[in-house]
């Protein structure tokens, strides 16, 4: 199990992790900030410098509760990543999509067009 080992806050909604598998990684938190309620708090640096460390490295956490696992954010890879996945697994996915900004979930969505359109070719 990843744990974070220890965490540092940087400037413009960054943080900088050191996980147990001895890798380290610097995360934008921008993309997770919106106009709802819960992640409003974070476009206020000092609040956003609130975050905690669970016990035995198990997550970080905000006031609010806001919290992420560490398997999440050693794994997390940023949109612009995912396009570029995305657009070499599936090119002609890609090129159909009207998605000019694909979020790493979607993968999964692609995946499974994917493996349709193969199941389907194979039933031809």
């Amino acid at each position: 199990m990843i744990s974070i080992v220890k965490f540092k806050v940087l400037e413009n909604k960054m943080i900088h992790f050191n996980f147990s598998d001895n890798t380290e990684k610097t995360i934008d938190f921008s993309p997770f900030i919106g106009e709802d309620k819960l992640s409003k708090p974070f476009s206020n640096p000092e609040y956003f410098s609130k975050v905690e460390l669970y016990e035995h490295g198990r997550g970080i956490y905000w006031p609010n509760d806001y919290n992420f696992c560490p398997d999440f954010l050693r794994k997390y890879q940023p949109a612009e990543i995912a396009n570029i996945i995305v657009k070499k697994l599936f090119p002609y996915y890609y090129e159909k999509s009207s998605l000019y900004l694909i979020r790493p979930g979607l993968i999964i969505h692609f995946w499974v067009l994917f493996q349709l359109q193969l199941v389907s070719s194979n039933k031809n």
